[in-house]
């Protein structure tokens, strides 16, 4: 079984993408706090449920992608 860095392109650009230096503020904090819990009660979705929500024009079949 291959890892999941190379399972799904998302992760593979999270995982590649520089460590910001900055530290976190409050809400981002606790924007993350949220995202465990989230996590942790199963409310997640996959990679092609979430696909069509971030580009809708790849889900309409818009003849123009790609061509940009």
């Amino acid at each position: 079984m291959r890892p999941v860095i190379d399972q799904d392109p998302a992760v593979e650009a999270f995982a590649r993408a520089p460590i910001d230096a900055q530290p976190l503020i409050v809400e981002e904090l606790a924007a993350i706090e949220e995202a465990r819990q989230e996590v942790a009660q199963g409310k997640m979705v996959s990679t092609e449920e979430a696909r069509p929500l971030l580009f809708p024009e790849e889900a309409a079949g818009d003849d123009e992608v790609g061509k940009r």
